[in-house]
């Protein structure tokens, strides 16, 4: 399971100790726009955030560090 915060966001990046700024406490597993903690719940965030999410996928795929 992912780790959440008090308020049952999913914790990413350092707050867990992952790699990449939008992995979960799950390695390989990803969370981004209104689902994670410390996002600003706006539909762009989200959008960019989950653009952004495709390099680090890609990385891990290719099993490159991003």
């Amino acid at each position: 399971t992912v780790s959440r915060d008090a308020n049952g966001f999913i914790l990413t990046g350092a707050a867990v100790g992952a790699g990449d700024l939008l992995e979960t406490s799950v390695a390989g597993v990803y969370a981004a726009g209104d689902v994670r903690a410390g996002s600003f719940k706006r539909c762009a965030t989200a959008i960019g955030e989950g653009a952004s999410v495709v390099q680090f996928v890609h990385a891990r795929l290719a099993g490159v560090p991003a």
